[in-house]
């Protein structure tokens, strides 16, 4: 667990990821959910999907995160919520659920962080045959400068940061069928900025973390990496499904 990861759970961030929480209640919206549907939220840091899943569609939601103060603020945010959603620590890469488990595994901001070969074949695993995943990711919009490499790996322990394309095939060679890219964008701080601005996260999960010098460091640096680099920068959305025999 890198830095910024750590910061992220101190700080109490709902929705850290590329698209931001827009992003989110746009694809869930169009994915076939509804009362009982068994989803897993894949590093679910704060549980802001996991209880607006909850919450909006009534699915039997559980959220997995490898950081305890993470599991820590979810449950929480359900407390606040009035929602039922379960939150369990522990890693993507040995999650510890029995096979088909979930109709649906989303992740958002997760995969890029870990061997991605091994979070996809667990998210196959985890998965009934026909269930889906939905994925949000950061990318590469082209081959990235040696500079932007290097300020992503140092930030975010992040080696190699798959092009758009990229995440598509790595869905299609873990055995997933009807793969789409959903949507792959350049990342665009002036519209994350007012999404966050018109919906905002309603929970204070952790403001005084930033009298915390090294918390405010780590997110002078994110702000400053953006601004410079943001130009090389996209994300991806990514769907597909299990097949069903």
């Amino acid at each position: 667990m890198n830095r910024y990861q750590e910061v992220l759970a101190k700080v109490g961030v709902g929705s850290a990821h590329p698209g931001g929480f827009a992003l989110t209640k746009k694809w869930i919206g169009q994915l076939s959910l509804g009362p009982g549907t068994r989803v897993l939220d894949a590093g679910c840091g704060t549980g802001r999907t996991a209880c607006y899943l909850a919450k909006r569609f009534g699915c039997r939601v559980t959220g997995l995160d490898l950081q305890p103060l993470m599991i820590r603020k979810a449950r929480r945010r359900a407390r606040l919520e009035g929602v039922a959603a379960e939150f369990v620590p522990g890693d993507v890469l040995a999650p510890p659920f029995d096979e088909a488990s979930f109709d649906w595994v989303i992740a958002e901001s997760v995969t890029v962080f870990v061997p991605r070969e091994k979070a996809v074949e667990q998210y196959r695993r985890l998965l009934v045959p026909g269930g889906g995943v939905l994925d949000v990711e950061m990318a590469a919009r082209h081959a990235l400068p040696a500079e932007t490499a290097r300020a992503i790996e140092d930030l975010y322990g992040v080696k190699d940061l798959p092009l758009y394309g990229d995440w598509e095939g790595l869905y299609r060679r873990a055995g997933f069928s009807d793969v789409r890219l959903v949507e792959a964008r350049r990342i665009d701080l002036n519209r994350a900025l007012k999404d966050e601005w018109d919906d905002p996260d309603r929970w204070d999960l952790g403001s005084t973390a930033l009298d915390d010098a090294e918390v405010r460091e780590v997110l002078r640096a994110n702000t400053e990496l953006m601004a410079r680099h943001a130009k090389h920068l996209g994300y991806v959305v990514v769907t597909g499904r299990k097949p069903a025999n």
